[in-house]
């Protein structure tokens, strides 16, 4: 049907979980890496494969993407950047992603 050629998947979560490791449990107000790093994994259209960023993205920066990727206008107060370049393997640096 041609679905995988022409959609996007996004796999990722909300945070992290601490899951006992410096003492604490589930979320919590300190940003250690194990609540801040979480899985983004992504495939479709404009998707380089078998390639890791290491550039700091944000989930918030999800809606733009998605817009982009539809082929429609973002709303200009969305607080969202798309992440279709570093998708698409493009050079990009991003100073800081917000959660």
């Amino acid at each position: 049907y041609g679905l995988a050629e022409d959609t996007l998947v996004v796999y990722t979560t909300d945070h992290g979980d601490m899951l006992g490791n410096h003492g604490l449990y589930l979320k919590g107000p300190t940003p250690y890496d194990d609540l801040m790093r979480v899985t983004l994994v992504a495939r479709g259209p404009g998707v380089a494969q078998n390639q890791v960023v290491s550039e700091p993205v944000s989930t918030l920066d999800l809606a733009a993407t998605f817009y982009e990727a539809a082929g429609v206008a973002r709303p200009a107060d969305i607080q969202s950047e798309s992440l279709a370049g570093l998708l698409a393997g493009k050079p990009q640096t991003r100073d800081t992603a917000y959660s």
